[in-house]
């Protein structure tokens, strides 16, 4: 659903999983996404950049 439906060629990707396994780290790597593997009240707007 994600490769038909964003525009990841031309926008940035982020992907947070503080606990991402190997098929994540593979899909973020496929589209050119940045892998956050912070929890979410951890993150701040450096972590996007």
């Amino acid at each position: 659903m994600v490769i038909e439906n964003f525009d990841f060629k031309k926008k940035k990707c982020f992907i947070v999983d503080p606990f991402a396994g190997k098929s994540v780290e593979a899909f973020a790597k496929s589209i050119g996404a940045k892998l956050v593997s912070k929890h979410l009240n951890d993150l701040d707007k450096n972590d996007f950049q």
